[in-house]
């Protein structure tokens, strides 16, 4: 008998039964891992057992090391792939030794490959999972994202700027000039806005990037 049962599997396994225990219990996962770098999808649903319509895929990649000397990097197919998609998806990092997640939106990490890059390391990307908040954080992205695409939006449209390289002063100063200019009424532009803001500008050190709710803008 040759056939053997690989660790990675059993990531697998591991990592997608304690994803059931971190979102809410309303909330729905549809298993896709024989796709193509789509292993989820999430569908949203109220505490009270009400439909939102609301849905994001979700990629997980499980490891044995540990988060604090984690190197994960993704490649360009992927990343092409993913943001494809119509709806946006999750890279959700599982840390076998202390059973734990890590989270971000791949297209909040898709801006940074550079056009002659073939992967990207995006370990820098992830942010540590609330049990009791990032499901929030999900559910009110989506929300605000189909509530933008569906409904008709009022000015002013916030604009999230920030930067991996340039300081929470610099920024300040960027986005205090740019409110002041009078054709730009429309817009207000906010430095590493924590509020919800359907647009967003990126400043990496290559060029400047424009985003509408992860799309391309």
């Amino acid at each position: 008998m040759t056939t053997k049962r690989v660790r990675n599997h059993e990531l697998e396994e591991l990592s997608l039964a304690a994803l059931r225990f971190e979102l809410p219990p309303k909330w729905v996962i549809h298993d896709f891992r024989k796709d193509y770098g789509i292993d989820v999808q999430l569908e949203i649903f109220e505490t009270d057992g009400h439909a939102t319509g609301l849905r994001c895929y979700g990629q997980l990649k499980a490891t044995d090391n540990a988060a604090n000397e984690d190197v994960l990097s993704l490649d360009r197919d992927h990343f092409e792939y993913w943001c494809a998609h119509k709806d946006p998806v999750l890279l959700l990092r599982y840390y076998a030794d202390t059973r734990n997640y890590s989270w971000c939106w791949l297209h909040d990490v898709a801006w940074s490959l550079k056009p002659d890059a073939q992967s990207l390391s995006v370990t820098k990307f992830l942010k540590p999972w609330d049990k009791s908040n990032s499901p929030k954080t999900i559910q009110e992205f989506l929300g605000q994202r189909s509530r933008a695409f569906t409904e008709r939006q009022l000015p002013p449209f916030v604009v999230s700027v920030r930067s991996s390289t340039e300081t929470l002063v610099t920024l300040l100063e960027v986005t205090n000039t740019l409110n002041k200019l009078g054709n730009l009424s429309a817009f207000q532009f906010e430095a590493e806005s924590l509020m919800p803001a359907a647009f967003e500008i990126s400043l990496p050190p290559s060029g400047i990037v424009c985003s509408h709710l992860g799309l391309p803008g």
